[in-house]
């Protein structure tokens, strides 16, 4: 009796003592990348750890080292949420995201978690509280009051745990916080100071239901010309219904955003030649492309019942806050057919600007001497007189001399002896 005894005061003293050894709750929390090696890859340290990849889109390489699910604790960031199971049964979420609570756990309506609108992140609006990531046992279960007084402490620890150390318990190995493959989009900077997207792939257990920043990388988008471009986008998004990304994905979220991004700005500049897909000539045909990158989680549509009125990223819980055009640059090319296609595209244009000029030039040439033959009738001669100069000057090298008319006038014998001073050596015109 007095060992019972000890043992029903001796275990929960140890549990509330627990959290104030230093170090003791982080060693048991869980890390999805706890086995990632210690190793960079080529480039000074530029990418992530092994499992990065230098090119090619999200999801063409595999990890190098296994997921982690261990933890009898986990952290959870602010703008997180993050999901229970147990065995493969979905249990909750967690959510720490201040003046945010899920639909479901306002008291007034009818949702059950067994619901994906259940779980939808909405403002906390007055009279409810935020859905913090150690709820209240929920007291509006019929047979809450026959045990009460065990789930109150139970509540009461765990809660002490989360005050003192961040950190929320997790019933391992009955209960596990799942981990996925995160496959996105690094920015590094080249050693001539622009900027490329690598490719890399590690583990998360987390969605984050704040604004996060989603790089993308379309390596080669066809234009009308069918000159490929290369599109460097940046998404700021944010995940609303956590449950639908964790379920209506196959747990491959970061692919089917991808996916939409890359269809969106193919669709757009396949129709448009490749001069209006890289200059704008005013603000909003510059912002074109962002805009119809952001219809693909159109916050407004994500409500909406019928899915053809709906972005494709809000099917899983996503909506596109903005889209950022980083850089459209035509692809770096290697094939010479491609080569010689942009090469005479730009001669034909330089040309076409030429011809323009010089069409111009010669029309305001002849306007002007019409015009002035119109106001001094009398200047006529001094075209005839300019034609009859260059003739002689011709015949001077040939070493004759032509007769100009039939007879002649004062003015024609004076232009006849400038001719003749030609022919005499030493002569000047």
């Amino acid at each position: 009796m007095q060992v019972l005894i000890g043992l029903l005061v001796g275990i929960p003293v140890f549990l509330f003592l627990l959290p104030l050894i230093p170090g003791l709750v982080g060693l048991l929390a869980n890390k999805p990348n706890r086995y990632r090696p210690h190793k960079t890859l080529r480039g000074g340290g530029a990418h992530a750890a092994v499992g990065t990849t230098e090119a090619g889109p999200p999801g063409t390489t595999e990890l190098t080292y296994p997921k982690s699910e261990f933890g009898f604790f986990t952290y959870i960031q602010p703008g997180r949420v993050k999901r229970k199971e147990r065995g493969q049964r979905f249990i909750t979420l967690i959510m720490r995201f201040d003046g945010y609570m899920f639909e479901g756990e306002r008291t007034d309506n009818d949702l059950i978690p067994r619901q994906h609108e259940y779980w939808k992140v909405v403002r906390t609006k007055n009279g409810f509280d935020d859905s913090g990531p150690v709820p209240f046992p929920d007291w509006r279960r019929d047979s809450w009051w026959l045990y009460a007084p065990i789930s109150i402490l139970w509540w009461m620890w765990k809660w002490w745990v989360y005050k003192i150390t961040g950190a929320v318990f997790v019933a391992w190995p009955f209960e596990r916080i799942p981990a996925y493959r995160m496959k996105r989009f690094k920015q590094i900077t080249k050693e001539d100071g622009s900027s490329d997207y690598v490719p890399i792939e590690d583990w998360s257990d987390h969605y984050r239901v704040a604004d996060f920043q989603y790089p993308a990388k379309i390596a080669r988008a066809d234009t009308k010309d069918k000159i490929p471009v290369t599109v460097l986008v940046n998404e700021v998004a944010r995940v609303v219904n956590p449950y639908m990304t964790a379920y209506y994905t196959d747990e491959d979220w970061p692919l089917r955003l991808y996916a939409s991004i890359a269809d969106a700005i193919t669709t757009y500049t396949r129709s448009r030649p490749l001069d209006d897909v890289q200059s704008a000539k005013n603000a909003n045909q510059a912002r074109e492309l962002a805009n119809e990158i952001s219809l693909i989680g159109d916050e407004n549509s994500f409500d909406k019942k019928r899915p053809e009125e709906r972005g494709p990223v809000c099917d899983f819980g996503l909506v596109i806050r903005r889209s950022q055009i980083i850089d459209i640059s035509p692809v770096t090319l290697q094939d010479g057919d491609i080569a010689k296609q942009l090469a005479d595209l730009a001669v034909a244009k330089v040309e076409k600007e030429a011809d323009k000029e010089r069409a111009e030039g010669k029309a305001a040439y002849i306007e002007k001497s019409g015009e002035a033959l119109r106001q001094y009738p009398e200047a006529a001669i001094i075209p005839s007189i300019e034609g009859m100069v260059r003739a002689a000057e011709a015949l001077n090298k040939g070493g004759g001399i032509g007769i100009f008319g039939g007879g002649i006038e004062p003015g024609q014998a004076a232009l006849l002896r400038q001719l003749r001073q030609l022919q005499q050596p030493g002569g000047t015109p």
